[in-house]
């Protein structure tokens, strides 16, 4: 999202008013450079987090039309085609299928991201070896994530929620309550 420029004037403005008038010098000075830098940051355009957003999104639907595209009856539609036809812009599954993929990749980019394992693999990589990348290694990893957090969840509820007083700080609840 872009700022025009006589809004983000008006919102620095803005901020160095309230800045002067409830805050000391130095921490106006801090507010009014986050101020700046917050506008700054909306004039170049959508963040790391919407761009991330747009490559799941975009990268999930790729894959479930590679799948539709396997039906007989959308595999001599074009790409396009397929993906404005009806049968799936109307079907609820369709999106449900398509917003757990989104799920799973998100969850899987951010752990290789996180081991620094969240780019291409080289940079002559293959349009194969691109998807097997994204479509197969982070939609499973991603749903390795999710069980493992769905796991970990449900564990912490279990400590948390123990009412028992002889297990309380012995065995193997007071390990785990340790652990955390």
């Amino acid at each position: 999202m872009l700022l025009r420029p006589s809004l983000a004037r008006s919102v620095a403005r803005r901020g160095a008013q309230l800045a002067r008038l409830w805050l000391s010098h130095e921490d106006a000075m801090h507010y009014l450079a986050r101020v700046l830098a917050a506008v700054a940051d909306a004039q170049r355009g959508p963040s790391a987090r919407s761009k991330e957003i747009y490559f799941v999104w975009s990268e999930s639907e790729e894959l479930m039309l590679e799948f539709a595209q396997s039906v007989p009856y959308f595999a001599h539609l074009p790409r396009e085609e397929a993906l404005r036809h009806r049968a799936l812009r109307w079907n609820p599954l369709w999106w449900l299928s398509i917003l757990g993929c989104a799920a799973c990749i998100l969850l899987g980019h951010g752990f290789h991201t996180a081991c620094c394992q969240g780019g291409q693999v080289r940079s002559d990589e293959l349009e194969v070896e691109r998807r097997a990348r994204i479509w197969w290694v982070y939609c499973y990893s991603g749903g390795f994530v999710g069980t493992v957090l769905t796991d970990l969840i449900a564990l912490v509820s279990a400590v948390v929620t123990e009412t028992d007083p002889e297990d309380r700080g012995t065995g193997r609840y007071g390990l785990v309550k340790w652990l955390f």
